[in-house]
This record gives C-alpha cells, structure tokens and sequence, in this order.
C-alpha cells in the first residue's frame, strides 16, 4: 500500500460524559471537527454516550446534536467514525455509566442498544450515509469491563512468565469482550448488513490480551 493512500485521522476530544477538564471547556463539536479539518485530517473519531441509548431508543435531542455534528463534517469534507461507549445505568453491575453489564443478558442488551444507536442515526440522517465510515465498538476494553479474573497491580498472574501484563482488567476480559463484539456486529448488521462495525483499539501492545481476543472471535 501507497503512503498516500493513508488517511491522516485525528479523535474528537469533545468527552462523551461530563468533565471539569480544561480542554473540554468552551469548546463545540463544530470547533473540534474545524480544528481537524485544519489540522488536515480527513477522519475523524468521535465518541458517543451509549448510556443515553434506553430500550426504545436514543433521546431525539441527542440525536439532533449528532445530526448537527454529521452536518459540520459533511462541509468540511470530513468522514466519521463514530465510538459509542458508557454503559446504560439500567445495566450495569454498579448503576454507574463506567461499570460492567451485570451478567451474559445485560452484555447482549448492551449490543442491542448499540445497534438501536446506529439505526436510529442512519434512519434519521440517510443524507449523510457516506460520511459516516464505520462504527467503533468501544475503546481500550483491556482497560475497563473487568468481568472475571480482575488484577489490577503487577503482572497478570493468568499469563505466562514471557508475556507479562500490567493492565487493568485480567486477560480472561478479552473473552467477554470478542463475545460484545460479535453481539454488536450480529446486532447491527441485522439491520444494515452493510455497514462497518470495527474493532476497538488495544491499549499498549497487549499481546496476551490479543491473543485470547482472536482466539475467542475464532
């Protein structure tokens, strides 16, 4: 493959959740999608509250804010990969929105209302199809989501000595993780076979991580 066949893509720092941090303060998600476009991005990723998405449903005025943000990307010729992430109160393991689905059911309702998000936006903005490039299922799960066998301090004592791990979630995550994914895709493309439902990014190098992910997804 060409270098320049590749595209420059940057992430939408808008946070999908409150946050006191400067750099989220008097920021728009027009300002951000300007920003990479300047920057000479041509896609760009953007996180979504998937906490907000119900049984029914997403809330039309969240809607209408996603609508408004694939409106800006479509004039500045920009290409979206949306990230939906957060776990609906109803749920999750803690009523919070960064806790665990609470068992094997929780998890594949969790894919529905991912797959409720992604119909309702290509339902309710056909005209902006094609720049919508993909659907991200989550970020860094080897960093969240600890189902069994959490260790959070040291190396993970459930992989060999060789491929040592420091991470905050126990390798037997990944399992529960490739399962999500294939709920999600299964999900989704019940809908719309056609659209790109992809992978989430692995935090730092995670070989042992991955190794089980793919051995799962197998």
């Amino acid at each position: 493959m060409s270098i320049l066949d590749i595209a420059f893509g940057t992430h939408v720092l808008n946070n999908s959740w409150s946050s006191s941090a400067p750099a989220h303060q008097g920021v728009t998600y027009a300002d951000l999608l300007t920003l990479a476009a300047e920057a000479g991005s041509q896609i760009v990723r953007v996180p979504l509250d998937l906490s907000t998405v119900g049984p029914g449903g997403i809330a039309g005025w969240k809607l209408q804010e996603i609508g408004a943000g694939l409106a800006v990307a479509a004039q500045l010729g920009l290409t979206i990969i949306f990230e939906p992430g957060q776990t609906p109160p109803d749920l999750s393991q803690d009523g919070s929105v960064s806790g665990e689905p609470n068992n094997a059911w929780a998890l594949n309702e969790l894919a529905n209302r991912f797959a409720l998000l992604v119909e309702a936006v290509h339902e309710s903005f056909p005209q902006y199809a094609s720049v919508i490039a993909g659907w991200e299922v989550g970020n860094e799960p080897n960093l969240s989501y600890q189902y069994t066998g959490t260790y959070w301090n040291g190396d993970d004592p459930t992989v060999s000595a060789d491929t040592p791990r420091n991470f905050a979630v126990s390798v037997d995550n990944a399992e529960w993780y490739a399962t999500y994914l294939d709920a999600v895709a299964d999900a989704v493309h019940a809908y719309d076979p056609s659209i790109n439902v992809i992978g989430a990014g692995i935090a730092h190098n995670d070989v042992a991580y991955m190794q089980e992910f793919f051995a799962t997804l197998q």
